[in-house]
């Protein structure tokens, strides 16, 4: 028993007496212990419900604690009546209550944060189920592990679990404790149970049988760095989200996390190798930097979907070619060959119609030796010529310690109008944004897909002021994707990027879509199949994956139907933030002369 308030008069002593009551399976109650006071039996009416619901499943027996107010907390447990052999009767259950003050000393808040814990939630996810930031949750759980006297937050929750100390509702819903008895009782309480029950014992008990096995999602995180924290986080946050509100046909989606050395040629190959290993129902993922069809033989053995923002026109080939080989790996990213007729169709439009006058229509590309790190191709260079622009080779530099000043000597020696930095490392970005300040070329900086990622604006600073960029997949600042932000930011006490957060968000919805209309996530092909049936609009724009190569489309490179494909959003850094420029009609801002081009024709 949980220790009791003392209390003075003959009235409160009726109140702090443990009580039993009788709960018929139809509702009723009768006192079975005299001591019951009115006031207290007056109180039951919200229990209730919970206690015929316990009659519905295979429980003899639970616990749990129910807060009437931060002052009135009891300590509640189930037990299971079983009527006299051949009375008639419905089986009912016996309620105990029993005032406690806060065990542990724990606070309310605290208390639905260790019930969360028991269900086996990421700080992430209790974050979400109660609407808090992620450091608010971790705070949270370190606050209960040291008042339970425990070492890790598994200790906790097993002593929560032996002792009771799980609140009814749960917060947030009963599927966040899967089949644990306060989670069944909760589900069956508010309808949210599964229908299918049996009855070996007739007149007596019917038990619920236990849901799925959670579905596991394997996640690729890109390394160390700001771009793995992207993937993680927007993945986390939908797969809260989902499970919130009761899973993919009542199934919890399980992450498991396998990082990818972004400096290891075989690190990919080998992240696909673990998360198959975990026999995970299907893949999702960012980029990678290096690439090889061999890297995917794992996971083809395998055989799941595998589903990233990669923007791999190669990889587009391999599946078009060879869809008996790769038909479950998907892209829902446009590919890499966007980036550069995206840039010259920017170009020209901003020469048209954006008060951008260049002197001579001459574009520098800066690229890298890495996978999809090279768009110019033949397409981008033909695009140019129709447009009268020119295009000169690229010039290369390496992936890591680049020697920035050589570099922009060069381009400042070729008077274009544009040079277009294709280097996809945030920090390279940044670094060689402020070189290229400090050099004083007078040509307007076009960079891909790095100041997507917050470090960009935080290494750059004041000198990031007036870049344009691009992605092919990017974050709408529509209700959408400012509702997106808005959760993401109060989840984990950061605004998200513009690009692989919400891309990663994304991935997940539209898997879960996919699960919800096969009768079993296991079935890799029917899933597969569904991936490519569905239309799905995301905070990142739309996806349509049943292309012959299984990539996303690009509006309006690609499609001319903004509600098939993903706008090839092009941003200008402005006041710190970052303002869409292009497309209409996602356009929220005017094109604003860099401060280092000023008085520059």
């Amino acid at each position: 028993m949980i220790e009791t308030h003392p209390h003075e008069s003959e009235n409160d002593a009726q109140e702090s007496a443990c009580v039993a009551v009788r709960v018929s399976a139809d509702g009723e109650l009768a006192a079975v212990d005299s001591r019951a006071g009115v006031t207290l039996l007056e109180r039951l009416d919200p229990l209730v419900r919970f206690a015929v619901a316990f009659v519905h499943t295979h429980l003899r027996q639970t616990r749990f604690i129910w807060v009437v107010d931060a002052r009135s907390w009891y300590a509640v447990s189930l037990s299971r009546e079983r009527p006299p052999a051949g009375d008639g009767a419905a089986a009912g259950a016996i309620m105990e209550l029993e005032p406690s003050p806060p065990p542990y000393g724990l606070t309310v808040r605290e208390l639905d944060v260790l019930t969360l814990i028991c269900g086996g939630l990421s700080n992430p996810e209790i974050a979400v189920h109660l609407t808090m930031s992620t450091r608010t949750a971790s705070t949270h759980v370190a606050h209960i592990i040291a008042k339970l006297g425990q070492s890790s937050r598994a200790g906790a929750a097993a002593l929560a679990i032996d002792q009771g100390l799980l609140r009814l509702p749960v917060p947030g819903s009963g599927r966040a404790l899967g089949v644990l008895g306060v989670g069944l009782i909760d589900q069956i309480a508010c309808g949210l149970a599964p229908t299918e029950m049996r009855t070996p014992d007739p007149g007596w008990q019917r038990v619920l049988r236990p849901r799925l096995q959670p579905i596991r999602l394997g996640t690729l995180i890109d390394g160390p760095g700001s771009d793995g924290e992207q993937v993680r986080n927007g993945s986390a946050l939908a797969v809260a989200e989902i499970n919130s509100r009761g899973g993919v046909g009542g199934r919890m989606i399980e992450q498991v996390l396998a990082r990818v050395d972004g400096a290891g040629a075989d690190s990919f190959g080998s992240a696909l190798a673990r998360l198959a290993g975990e026999d995970v129902d299907a893949i999702v993922g960012g980029n990678t930097l290096f690439l090889t069809a061999d890297d995917y033989t794992s996971a083809r053995d395998h055989g799941c979907p595998i589903v990233t923002a990669m923007t791999s026109a190669e990889q587009a080939g391999w599946v078009r070619d060879d869809p008996s080989l790769f038909g479950r790996v998907f892209q829902v990213s446009p590919t890499e060959v966007n980036y550069g007729t995206g840039t010259v169709a920017f170009l020209e439009h901003l020469r048209k119609v954006g008060g951008w006058r260049p002197g001579r229509r001459l574009i520098v590309p800066i690229e890298t030796p890495v996978h999809a790190g090279r768009p110019f191709g033949p397409l981008a260079h033909e695009r140019a010529a129709a447009a009268g622009w020119e295009v000169n080779d690229p010039l290369l530099v390496p992936l890591h310690d680049v020697d920035w000043e050589p570099v922009i000597r060069r381009v400042g020696a070729a008077e274009p109008a544009a040079v277009v930095v294709t280097h996809f490392l945030p920090a390279e970005a940044a670094a060689f944004q402020r070189a290229f300040v400090r050099a004083g070329v007078p040509a307007l900086v076009y960079m891909i897909y790095a100041p997507s990622v917050p470090a960009f604006l935080r290494e750059a600073g004041a000198d990031a002021e007036g870049v344009v960029w691009s992605t092919v997949t990017g974050t709408y600042s529509d209700a959408l994707g400012e509702g997106f932000r808005l959760r993401y930011l109060a989840s984990f006490g950061e605004a998200p990027g513009r690009s692989l957060a919400g891309s990663a968000f994304d991935q997940v919805h539209i898997l879960a879509l996919a699960w919800s209309r096969v009768r079993d996530a296991r079935h890799f092909g029917n899933v597969a199949d569904e991936l490519r049936r569905i239309t799905y609009r995301g905070v990142n724009g739309s996806y349509m994956l049943g292309s012959p190569d299984q990539t996303g489309r690009s509006y309006p490179l690609e499609t001319s139907d903004p509600s098939l494909g993903q706008a090839h959003l092009v941003f200008q850094i402005q006041g710190g933030a970052h303002r869409v420029l292009h497309p209409a009609p996602y356009a929220e801002a005017r094109f604003r002369t860099p401060p280092w081009t000023a008085g520059a024709r």
